[in-house]
C-alpha cells in the first residue's frame, strides 16, 4: 500500500521502462512496474494467505465481539457443527463404501474427490464427502453420511450465506487451484514477477549507496548469495527427495544450504560471481532433478502435465547453465583497445 501511495503517477508510468542508462533506474523501473502489473495477485494472494494462516487470532477477535468469546461456536457459524452426538463405545470403521455408492445416487453431479471419516473408530463416527464444484471458487462442497449409508447433512458451502461462501473460497483463490493448466501457469508468472520485485527493491538499495560513496559489497554478496543461493535449493532438495530423503529433513537442508550458500558469497565473492557461479549451480541442480527422475523410471510419458513440467526443466536448468558459462567466458576475455590514428 505504501508503494502504490509513494507513486504519484502510477498509471502514467505503468508501461515505462528504461533499460539504457543508469542501473539504479533501470532496476526502479522493473521493480515498479512489476509492483503494479502484480498488485491485484499480491493483494488477493496476501489477503487469503492472512485469512488462512491467521484464521486462530482473527476467529478468536470476532469471537469475543459477537460469539460471547466462544471460538466453536463462530466457528460451527462458518463451517457447520456436530452432526453427531459424541459417542466413545468402539465401533468398527464402516460406510464408507456405501457412503459413496448412495452420493452416487442421490447426487450424480457431486464428483467426490476426498472422503473424511470423523470419529473414527466410535459410535458417533460419520463420513464426510466433499464434491468439487468445477465452476466455482469454494474448495467443494460437503455431504455427510452415517455408516449406515444415510445422508445427514450438506455443508451448503456453495448455496450458504455469502461469508461461508466467501471462507471457503479462500483456499483455491490463495493457490490459483482454479482455471486449470492457464490458471497456474500465470499464477506461476505472477508468482516470478513477485519474486523480481523483491530482489530489485534491495539492489535500488545498494544501487543507491554506491551513488552516495557508501558502498557494501560483502552485504551486496550476502544478498546475492541469499537470493541465487535459495534459488539453487530448490531444485537440490527436489533431487534429494526423489532419493528417498522426506519430512523435516528437507526443510533443514533448504535453509542450512540457503545460509551457506549466502555465508560463501559473503565470506569469498563479491556479487557477481556469486550470482553467476549460484545461476549454473541453480541451473546443475534442475538438470539433475530431471535426469533422477527419469532414471528412476517414474517418468509417465501418456500424463502430458508431467512431460511438459520435465521438458520445462530441462530447458531452464540448460539454459542457465549455458548463460553462465557464456558470461564467464565473455568475461574472461581479454579487452581490445583500438588506438585512435
Amino acid at each position: 500500500v505504501s508503494g502504490l501511495l509513494a507513486h504519484p503517477r502510477i498509471f502514467r508510468d505503468a508501461f515505462r521502462f528504461r533499460r539504457t542508462g543508469q542501473a539504479r533506474l533501470a532496476q526502479a523501473d522493473l521493480h515498479n512496474r512489476l509492483s503494479v502489473w502484480t498488485t491485484p495477485f499480491l493483494i488477493a494472494v496476501a489477503g487469503t494467505g492472512a485469512m488462512i494462516g491467521l484464521f486462530g487470532v482473527v476467529a478468536f477477535v470476532f469471537a469475543q465481539t459477537n460469539f460471547g468469546g466462544d471460538t466453536k461456536k463462530l466457528s460451527e457459524a462458518i463451517f457447520g457443527g456436530e452432526i453427531l452426538e459424541a459417542d466413545a463405545t468402539p465401533a468398527p470403521i464402516t460406510g464408507v463404501d456405501t457412503a459413496l455408492i448412495n452420493l452416487d445416487r442421490d447426487i450424480p453431479e457431486a464428483n467426490p474427490f476426498i472422503v473424511i471419516i470423523h470419529e473414527p473408530g466410535t459410535k458417533s463416527q460419520h463420513i464426510e464427502i466433499y464434491g468439487d464444484e468445477t465452476n466455482r471458487l469454494i474448495y467443494g462442497e460437503t455431504y455427510t453420511y452415517s455408516t449406515d449409508g444415510k445422508l445427514l447433512a450438506t455443508g451448503h458451502n456453495s448455496d450458504g450465506p455469502v461469508g461461508q461462501q466467501v471462507a471457503m473460497s479462500m483456499y483455491r483463490l490463495h493457490f490459483g487451484d482454479f482455471g486449470g493448466a492457464l490458471m497456474k501457469s500465470i499464477y506461476f508468472l505472477l508468482g516470478i514477477m513477485l519474486c523480481i520485485v523483491v530482489a530489485t527493491g534491495l539492489n535500488i538499495y545498494f544501487l543507491k549507496r554506491r551513488e552516495k560513496g557508501r558502498a557494501a559489497p560483502r552485504l551486496e554478496a550476502m544478498w546475492s548469495g541469499w537470493i541465487w543461493g535459495s534459488m539453487a535449493m530448490f531444485p537440490i532438495t527436489l533431487t534429494v527427495s526423489l532419493l528417498g530423503v522426506s519430512g523435516g529433513w528437507l526443510i533443514a537442508m533448504f535453509w542450512l544450504g540457503s545460509i551457506v550458500f549466502s555465508g560463501v558469497a559473503t565470506a569469498w565473492m563479491s556479487a557477481a560471481s556469486a550470482g553467476l557461479m549460484f545461476r549454473a549451480i541453480f541451473g546443475a541442480a534442475l538438470l539433475s532433478a530431471s535426469l533422477v527422475h527419469l532414471l528412476r523410471g517414474d517418468m509417465d510419458w501418456t500424463n502430458a502435465y508431467m512431460v511438459t513440467i520435465s521438458v520445462a526443466l530441462l530447458a531452464t536448468g540448460g539454459a542457465f547453465v549455458a548463460r553462465a558459462l557464456w558470461s564467464k567466458r565473455f568475461s574472461a576475455e581479454p579487452a581490445t583497445t583500438v588506438q585512435a590514428g
